[in-house]
């Protein structure tokens, strides 16, 4: 049991190379107390403003991964979700490298995402493509990762 705690606490949010343990991992989700995704989106767009004009500078493309999964997941909010999204992000900081990875999967696992609009809307802006395949369950919260061929 220790080991799958372990395992699964290594890829909580806010888990470094050393995983939190499920008390930590709980002390740590209440410094978020009280963030909603206004606050988030913000505290992005202030570290995209610090960071983009020496990406710039040294010719480098910042690419945003979708959410994964592209719901609120601990209660935590979610802001790189949607076309909506990306669209506030890139308003917010529009230098062209301010980019984002096209994840077919963490897109597309939402029904009210329209990829083809999206890839044509952001071309610009996408700087690395993620294809996943993926399947919607009948549950819209739920999704699996697809056999690749198939």
């Amino acid at each position: 049991v220790d080991g799958l705690v372990k395992t699964i606490a290594s890829a909580l949010p806010g888990s470094t190379t050393d995983p939190l343990s499920i008390p930590a991992f709980r002390e740590r989700l209440k410094s978020y107390a009280g963030i909603d995704a206004a606050r988030l989106r913000q505290h992005l767009v202030e570290f995209l403003d610090a960071v983009t004009p020496a990406a710039e500078a040294a010719g480098i493309r910042l690419t945003l991964h979708p959410d994964d999964p592209p719901r609120p997941l601990f209660g935590l909010p979610r802001i790189a979700s949607t076309a909506e999204d990306y669209a506030a992000l890139f308003e917010a900081v529009p230098s062209p490298a301010n980019g984002m990875c096209f994840c077919t999967g963490s897109l597309g696992v939402r029904a009210d995402n329209d990829l083809p609009a999206m890839a044509a809307r952001f071309g610009e802006r996408i700087h690395f493509v993620h294809l996943r395949a993926t399947k919607r369950e009948a549950d819209p919260r739920s999704f699996h990762e697809a056999a690749h061929l198939e």
